[in-house]
């Protein structure tokens, strides 16, 4: 909050929500997505489509891969803003 203040962006203002939608394969491959403590879940159709390079890119404090299908954005304490902001998009 003290760098919001001063001037300087906010982790969820950093992140390009078209490129991360991008990223997991277009809108028609995210199958689900939902809000977990400081992350989102989303499922994803083929995980063919899923561009892992093209995700380090968008700005992520992190985002881990449990399973092929599955991928985990961890947002952090702004997670619930993002996450309305992600909706709107989808």
């Amino acid at each position: 909050m003290f760098f919001e203040l001063f001037g300087r962006k906010s982790i969820i203002e950093k992140i390009n929500i078209a490129d991360l939608v991008s990223s997991l394969g277009g809108k028609e491959n995210i199958l689900s997505h939902e809000i977990c403590s400081s992350r989102i879940r989303i499922t994803i159709l083929k995980s063919s489509d899923f561009n892992e390079q093209m995700l380090k890119k968008c700005n992520l404090p992190g985002y881990s891969l449990p399973e092929d299908n599955k991928v985990h954005l961890i947002i952090g304490p702004d997670v619930s803003k993002f996450y309305e902001k992600l909706k709107c998009y989808i």
